[in-house]
């Protein structure tokens, strides 16, 4: 039977550029050649802790833990006594307020956990006290674990615990403010064709498909795994998370005035004159949006704002814009979600200025082609490495493909007629599909 050759092609006409600058705060970044460690210390619920000398020999093996992730990409590095550092309390022990400026350098980290009777480990929030201290706050634990002799059932309930540490320690020296998981699904509410949803389970997302490096990250999800090794061999803070938490950002990351909105056309060109809608997403269950701007792209394509909206940057109620574009009344570009840890890492990971997002129109796809059987082929090496052909077959209706038994390779062509494209068609991705 012979296959069939299908190519689809698609076709990008319009760009939106965003430039972030104006910064009102230089980025404090960390000198990556210095480690700097921070004391640990674990308040514990009485409940948590039957045998003192158990908990001695066991969470520095936790420790040893965190510290692994933290080595992979950051400078931070946890120290921990053991005799000193394992308090017994039945109470919180932070005050969770303090006087600012916090210090971020040398402060004490404590994480204080108390004993559940649900089956799993949960809980975790990012405290602080008022001798500066950061606290992995609000852990809720099953019982303590010797990470060396996990069974198999213990093993998701110890690395649970090990996550919300690593969670809140992201947290405590400022990262994550906010939380990532908040984008991981938000709905278009915006009422306004067209309509473009964030789902972090899509591979295809457009807001989650250029993050591969946040896949990993504590602070987006917990991270399931069969043994303690797999955990955290697969467990690694995002280069933005790695950034803050190596730097000097405790109490509060670099700001800027505005940023800019471009539009271009395929070639590059400014698009003045198009309508630009730009509305803050928030980041609660139904996801309300509410329209900050509704104006025009200037003779060069530009439309500067203002982050704007009410509150914090960094807090979901205020940190996700979704920016569309139209003109004559019909979208010209795919809409397009920025994030305030957009931003951030503009700021802090690039430590440039300025960053432009391709944006795909609103426009069909060209069209779909089938290749001409009449003309695919394939041609044989003539010997094995040789890299020049011998034996060919011009009307093959088979695809040939990898080695014959002396090991020369076959190289299989296919014709497509795409006379019907525009002259001026800028292919960005073909797809082919084999039937």
């Amino acid at each position: 039977m012979a296959l069939k050759f299908t190519s689809k092609i698609i076709l990008f006409s319009l760009a939106l550029a965003i430039c972030v600058s104006s910064l009102s705060v230089k980025p404090a970044l960390a000198d990556s050649g210095v480690v700097q460690e921070q004391v640990l210390k674990f308040y514990l619920d009485p409940a948590l802790v039957p045998d003192m000398n158990f908990a001695k020999a066991v969470l520095p093996k936790y420790v040893a833990d965190m510290n692994a992730i933290l080595a992979k990409n950051t400078s931070r590095r946890l120290v921990f006594d053991p005799e000193t550092g394992i308090v017994l309390t039945s109470t919180k022990p932070q005050t969770d307020s303090a006087t600012l400026p916090l210090p971020t350098q040398g402060f004490e980290i404590w994480a204080h956990a108390v004993k559940t009777s649900n089956s799993m480990s949960y809980g975790g929030y990012a405290g602080m006290d008022k001798s500066g201290a950061g606290v992995l706050a609000g852990l809720k634990w099953t019982r303590l674990y010797d990470p060396d002799t996990l069974a198999a059932g213990a093993v998701a309930d110890y690395t649970i615990q090990l996550d919300h540490m690593l969670h809140e320690l992201a947290h405590v020296f400022g990262a994550g403010i906010g939380e990532y998981y908040n984008l991981m699904s938000i709905n278009d509410t915006t009422g306004l064709e067209p309509l473009l949803n964030i789902r972090l389970s899509d591979p295809a997302d457009s807001y989650w498909s250029d993050k591969s490096d946040f896949m990993n990250d504590p602070l987006l999800r917990y991270q399931p795994a069969s043994t303690r090794i797999e955990y955290l061999a697969s467990v690694q803070y995002s280069r933005l998370t790695a950034t803050i938490i190596s730097g000097s950002y405790r109490n509060g990351m670099p700001s800027f005035d505005h940023y800019t909105i471009r539009v271009l056309d395929q070639d590059g060109t400014p698009v003045p004159g198009a309508n630009v809608k730009v509305w803050n997403v928030k980041g609660s269950l139904s996801n309300p949006s509410e329209l900050l701007f509704d104006g025009f792209s200037d003779q060069n394509g530009n439309v500067v704002l203002p982050w704007g909206g009410v509150g914090p940057t960094h807090s979901a109620m205020n940190f996700l814009r979704l920016i569309k574009a139209y003109q004559d009344g019909r979208s010209i570009v795919q809409p397009r979600y920025f994030s305030i840890f957009d931003a951030d890492s503009i700021m802090l990971v690039s430590q440039a200025g300025e960053i432009d997002l391709s944006l795909q129109p609103q426009a069909p796809n060209v069209g779909t082609f089938t290749s001409v059987g009449t003309k695919d082929g394939w041609v044989l090496e003539s010997a094995a490495n040789s890299q020049k052909g011998n034996a060919l077959n011009v009307k093959a209706s088979t695809l040939l493909l990898g080695n014959d038994a002396a090991n020369r390779q076959y190289r299989s062509i296919l014709s497509f007629n795409t006379a019907a494209l525009p002259d001026n068609a800028v292919i960005t991705k073909v797809t082919i599909k084999i039937f």
